[in-house]
């Protein structure tokens, strides 16, 4: 591995340290700039999205460098879940609230875009 590769690396390795300390995290009034809804929920949310967003590119960026990383095709935990995701992705047009099926509720994690942080979390603890 390369000096900048190794860097990325610890990054990642950083943020998935942090990722479960969002349930530490509350966002009351006098501590947010901005009114919250949902002061302990939405907080831990953003939190948790942000970082595995960053996790997620880094891992990314790591695979595209190096396709050694990448799981095989015979790790049947990892692309039955990338499998999974792909199949509810489909079927969201045929519930019976596809806009909410899809974002869901933004305070608290619902839909399959809150269901894809959770799989892009598991993917990145996979690959690291």
């Amino acid at each position: 591995m390369k000096k900048e590769e190794k860097s990325i690396l610890f990054l990642v390795k950083i943020l998935v340290f942090l990722i479960p300390f969002s349930l530490l995290l509350v966002c009351p009034n006098y501590f947010c700039p901005f009114n919250l809804f949902f002061p302990y929920i939405t907080g831990k949310a953003i939190y948790f999205r942000i970082l595995v967003e960053i996790a997620f590119a880094g891992v990314l960026i790591l695979i595209l460098k190096n396709l050694n990383l990448l799981p095989s095709k015979r790790e049947i935990l990892f692309w039955s879940s990338v499998l999974l995701v792909v199949a509810m992705l489909l079927l969201i047009p045929f519930s019976y609230r596809p806009y909410l099926s899809f974002w869901g509720n933004a305070e608290r994690m619902e839909g399959w875009w809150g269901l894809l942080h959770f799989f892009m979390w598991f993917w990145v603890l996979y690959i690291v």
